[in-house]
């Protein structure tokens, strides 16, 4: 016998052998929803840059709000600021490029032949 092959393994039969019964069940039809690929791009696009101006929004919030030097306060606040505008107009770019992919979505629906 070859390396790393274990004997009673290869002995022994399949315990469940013939007791074993899958049964698939497939639906009538489903839908397909197409978009078009552009949309589906800017939407991960605008996601991606939330994402990433939330992030940095959280972090000089939590520096602004633990900041023990008051010279700097105000400079952490504006900047707090900012980043927290270009987060909501991400956001409100993300839901209308969202919406808009749904308006111009187009549904399909398949039948499944036996």
């Amino acid at each position: 016998m070859g390396e790393g092959i274990n004997e009673k393994a290869m002995n022994t039969s399949n315990p469940l052998g013939e007791e074993v019964r899958i049964e698939v069940a497939m639906p009538k039809s489903f839908k397909i929803k197409m978009v078009e690929a552009s949309k589906l791009n800017d939407l991960k696009i605008w996601s991606a840059i939330l994402s990433l101006l939330t992030n940095v929004l959280v972090g000089f919030f939590v520096a602004a709000v633990t900041n023990t030097i008051s010279e700097k306060q105000s400079l952490l606040w504006w900047i707090t600021g900012v980043f927290g505008f270009f987060a909501v107009g991400a956001l409100l770019m993300t839901i209308r490029t969202n919406n808009q992919m749904e308006t111009q979505e187009t549904k399909i629906n398949m039948k499944v032949s036996k």
